[in-house]
């Protein structure tokens, strides 16, 4: 009987049927599978972007894109959740960002007055004790104690 319905018509058109049908079936999981998971191929793309060091601009975009597209029915499931928690992460560490480099700015704004504040009675005191180390035998002693004075309340300044 197996060999009869190996030679026979219906047997090879049903053999085929069922590898045609197993072939589509698997095509059709395919592109199911693909569009479950687009959305979250995107946000992997978009955190991706944003781990590499691209804060502001496509990452963003993208996960923002990701919340806009989302279906109207769908709108509590678990990927818009995600997607939700990785756009407040984003925004967060942005604003982190750009509290440090605002507190960077006025750190070097604070280094830089503090410098000048030291240097110009440093840079006076200089010019003082280098005169009574040039001219030292040269000046009275009304001269060295005027200098010396002028040393005094450039140190206490």
């Amino acid at each position: 009987m197996a060999a009869q319905i190996r030679g026979s018509y219906v047997g090879t058109v049903s053999l085929s049927a069922i590898i045609a049908l197993a072939a589509s079936a698997f095509v059709a999981g395919l592109l199911v599978f693909g569009l479950l998971t687009r959305r979250l191929t995107r946000l992997t793309d978009a955190v991706q972007s944003f781990s590499d060091g691209n804060f502001a601009s496509h990452a963003n975009e993208a996960i923002s894109a990701l919340q806009s597209n989302n279906r109207g029915g769908d709108a509590q499931d678990e990927i818009s959740r995600l997607t939700a928690a990785v756009n407040a992460m984003a925004k967060k560490i942005e604003e982190q960002f750009d509290g440090l480099k605002e507190t960077d700015r006025l750190r070097r704004e604070l280094i830089s007055n503090v410098s000048h504040d030291l240097r110009t009675p440093l840079a006076s005191m200089l010019g003082y004790v280098d005169t009574l180390l040039l001219k030292n035998e040269q000046l009275t002693t009304d001269e060295r104690e005027h200098y010396l004075g002028i040393v005094r309340n450039h140190t206490r300044r």
